[in-house]
């Protein structure tokens, strides 16, 4: 893709319909101009939400809206493309960011793509920079303390009571303590089932310290995206007599 093109119409068509891929276009005053049913359900858990026409400031807490604003004026003013990492809802997404250059030279707009999960950094293209996000929104994993984020966060890389011990500086008896209050908070005792849990999310021990935000619900005044309208069924045409 040329991230020159001012056809936005060209860029919807050639991410859009990926499935799983989240694709929208913001402003670089942080206006929604348009967006597809994966990015609702990705940063709002919602995918009938329609996020247009609203600021990033009326969708998100400030913490959160602070480290993307800043992101946009840096590509505005011709800085590289940025992806950006994050945990929302307590699962990790990454959306990469490019401007989109106007027939002026100039950067208004901002293209993001978004998806589940994370790209191993050597398979980055070229040119990018990678930024973790300032804050957390942790979903359901909310209920945990900070200790018990970092038990989960390394139950998730595979390691044993006794490795996380050696790793946080205490007994692996006190780790199986934080580990079956972490299975009774979230309901899960199998240790597999924990380790897949800490994976979707993309946990590592720093994200025990960033800001926790609680992205919550759109407010009621938000309106939704129309179901596509069904195709009317082709009638055979009748033969002349």
């Amino acid at each position: 893709m040329d991230p020159n093109t001012d056809n936005i119409s060209d860029m919807i068509s050639l991410f859009g319909a990926a499935a799983g891929v989240g694709i929208a276009v913001v402003s670089i005053d942080q206006l929604v101009l348009y967006h597809n049913r994966e990015v609702a359900r990705l940063y709002k858990n919602d995918e009938t939400l329609d996020l247009r026409g609203r600021t990033l400031a009326d969708l998100f807490p400030p913490a959160w809206v602070e480290q993307r604003a800043r992101i946009l004026r840096e590509i505005a003013a011709g800085g590289p493309p940025v992806v950006i990492r994050s945990i929302m809802h307590g699962r990790q997404i990454e959306a990469t960011l490019r401007g989109i250059e106007e027939e002026d030279g100039v950067v208004h707009r901002i293209l993001t793509i978004v998806h589940a999960g994370q790209t191993p950094d050597d398979a980055l293209p070229g040119g990018v920079r990678v930024v973790e996000s300032d804050t957390i929104d942790l979903g359901k994993l909310h209920v945990l303390t900070s200790r018990e984020l970092e038990v989960l966060a390394l139950i998730g890389c595979g390691h044993s009571a006794k490795e996380i011990g050696s790793i946080l500086g205490c007994s692996h008896r006190t780790v199986e303590r934080h580990r079956d209050a972490i299975g009774k908070k979230l309901d899960v005792q199998d240790r597999v089932a924990l380790a897949s849990i800490a994976r979707a999310a993309g946990l590592e021990l720093v994200d025990a310290q960033r800001r926790r935000i609680d992205v919550g619900k759109t407010p009621p005044t938000q309106t939704r995206l129309a179901e596509p309208k069904p195709q009317a069924p082709v009638r055979p045409t009748r033969p002349a007599d």
